[in-house]
């Protein structure tokens, strides 16, 4: 996966990232992507909220040196889908 514009997320107000994590249709969660338009329409998304960060980190270019919060909605992101951000 390659993953842009994490720089834009810093210092959101509220201090929180809202990350989708799943659907629930008809109050029970979806162990897959909703099958149809119509399904999705009655769909409702699950959020989970993350810390966001107020580092500036426009120029940082090794992920080890990004805030940790940073590095946690990136790995969240990655326990939810299966996919490893290759590129950040």
């Amino acid at each position: 996966v390659n993953l842009t514009k994490l720089d834009v997320l810093t210092n959101l107000p509220g201090g929180k990232i809202k990350l989708g994590v799943a659907y629930k249709l008809d109050g029970k969660e979806l162990k897959s992507f909703p099958s149809s338009l119509q399904t999705m329409g009655r769909c409702e998304v699950v959020y989970e909220e993350l810390p966001t960060w107020t580092e500036d980190i426009t120029q940082i270019k090794d992920y080890d040196k990004l805030p940790a919060n940073a590095r946690a909605y990136v790995e969240r992101i990655e326990e939810v889908t299966g996919c490893h951000c290759k590129y950040v």
